[in-house]
């Protein structure tokens, strides 16, 4: 038997139950599974030792989904983040309008923000300059872009950020903003960052730009969007915690000493990991770190591969994320037996929400704090 002590990992059946988790523990009081034992079995609880708990590079999806990031915030705990918007538009002219295009708005609902809570963010515009692809877009895109064409400066409490595109760019744009193939001919706009307050959140949905003519007005919606997150110093997380962050990472990489447990008729399962809420304190006036409800126990099949969520960590008594459940429990029992196979686990963000959003995590070293694997086994 191989014992999970360091990484890297390989997807046998013997080593993927020795993968088995990266944060766990389990409810010896639930009758979770209890279909699985025998009728007056009694069960026996079994917590699990951590082996590995730490930080693994991490590169989110952010393309395809409703909220676009862009910004620069430099945070003592997480250390600085610059995140930058792609945005394409899609629309299209009454070809009998012939009048002239008198201005474009561009317009951004903000329904997010990490960092300062009182300084004005301000984004500089570009155009990208050539063709791209949103869906299954990573934190990493890198595109190619115009010069500047101007700046959006917006408040905090701003929820629509908006700015004129100047004349100069109309007349530069205005056979593409006309054309029935718009959507191929106009590739986009990109936000870069030119101030260090936060990132902002845009969403996709009421975001557009607004175009006057003679004739009236239409709508070109924000269609498409992809947010580029770069770690531009590293994170200074206290002793004892490892620190996990949606966008630009990190995960964390999980593992608890199973071996023994192999083959054993399975009742319940829990995962619990442990937060330390001292990040809350470690932070500068006016200062604002969105909350973490919810983290995701996620099962990767080879190395770089998106990987399935296998259970939802939801927050609970202020500090400690936990799951449980049937589906838990089979997911391990199937481990057990080798009917399962996977490369690791890991404990990450919900994809779907798009933030750049932190917690620490107590590492295995916090004796009762520490992350915890709990089995729930007939005899």
């Amino acid at each position: 038997m191989h014992k999970l002590l360091r990484l890297p990992y390989r997807a046998t059946s013997t080593l993927a139950a020795a993968l088995v988790v990266f944060a766990a523990c389990t409810d010896v009081t639930s009758d979770v599974g209890a279909d699985l034992l025998g009728a007056g079995t009694a069960p026996e609880a079994v917590q699990a030792a951590p082996a590995v708990f730490e930080e693994t590079p991490h590169r989110d999806i952010t393309g395809s989904l409703d909220r676009m990031l862009a910004g620069h915030v430099v945070d003592v705990v997480a250390g600085t983040i610059r995140a930058t918007g792609y945005a394409d538009f899609s629309g299209g002219f009454d070809p009998s309008d012939a009048s002239a295009i008198s201005s474009v708005d561009l317009r951004l609902v903000r329904n997010y923000l990490y960092g300062d809570t009182l300084e004005a963010l301000t984004l500089d515009i570009h155009d990208i300059l050539g063709s791209w692809e949103a869906l299954g877009g990573r934190a990493d895109t890198l595109l190619q872009l115009g010069p500047r064409i101007t700046s959006l400066t917006f408040s905090p409490g701003d929820t629509l950020a908006a700015v004129p595109l100047p004349q100069s760019w109309i007349d530069l744009h205005v056979e593409a903003l006309r054309s029935p193939d718009f959507d191929d001919r106009f590739h986009g706009l990109a936000f870069v960052a030119n101030s260090d307050a936060g990132i902002g959140g845009f969403s996709a949905t009421g975001s557009d730009l607004f175009i006057t003519s003679g004739s009236g007005t239409v709508s070109y919606n924000l269609s498409r969007a992809i947010s580029r997150i770069e770690r531009l110093s590293p994170a200074a997380p206290p002793e004892g915690t490892v620190l996990l962050q949606d966008g630009s990472g990190p995960s964390v990489r999980m593992a608890f000493d199973v071996e023994e447990f192999m083959h054993r008729p399975l009742n319940g399962a829990t995962v619990r990991v442990s937060a330390d809420t001292a990040l809350d304190q470690m932070a500068p006036a006016h200062f604002v770190r969105p909350n973490i409800e919810t983290l995701q126990l996620v099962m990767v099949p080879e190395e770089g591969a998106i990987g399935t969520v296998i259970a939802e960590l939801v927050r609970r008594d202020g500090h400690v994320f936990e799951a449980s459940g049937l589906d838990l429990a089979v997911f391990f029992q199937d481990t057990f037996i080798g009917v399962r196979e996977f490369a690791y686990l890991e404990l990450r963000l919900p994809v779907q929400e798009n933030t750049v959003n932190a917690v620490l995590l107590h590492d295995a070293t916090s004796g009762d704090l520490a992350p915890e694997l709990l089995f729930v086994f007939s005899h």
